[in-house]
C-alpha cells in the first residue's frame, strides 16, 4: 500500500492520517471506473487491493478488470476532498449503469 503520493506543483502529499476511504468493494469494474473519474479530474488518491485468501495487498493497480474472487478494492482520498470525490464517484458509477 502506498500511503503518500508524489508532490507536483507544491500540492500536499496524501498521508495515512489525512485520508478517508472513498470506496471499498469487490467490483473491479466499479473500481476502474472510479479511478478513471478521479484521474480525469487530476485528484490525488491511493488504492489498496486485498486478496481475502492470502492477505495480499498492492498499491495503485489499475489493470484489475480480469481479476476475480475474494478481492477487496479500496480507494482513499484526502479528507479535504472527500465530498468532491464522492460526487465524482457517484456520477461516474451512474453513467456506467
Amino acid at each position: 500500500l502506498r500511503v503518500k503520493l508524489s508532490v507536483k506543483g507544491g500540492t500536499a502529499m496524501l498521508h495515512y492520517f489525512n485520508r478517508e476511504e472513498l470506496y471499498c468493494g469487490t467490483s473491479a469494474e466499479k473500481f476502474d471506473v472510479i479511478c478513471a473519474a478521479l484521474d480525469d479530474e487530476k485528484m490525488e488518491y491511493t488504492t489498496k487491493i486485498v486478496n481475502g485468501s492470502f492477505g495480499f495487498s498492492a498499491g495503485r493497480t489499475r489493470s484489475t478488470t480480469n481479476l476475480s474472487g475474494g478481492r477487496l478494492f479500496y480507494i482513499y482520498v484526502s479528507k479535504k476532498q472527500i465530498e468532491e470525490a464522492a460526487f465524482l464517484m457517484n456520477r461516474a458509477v451512474r453513467r456506467e449503469t
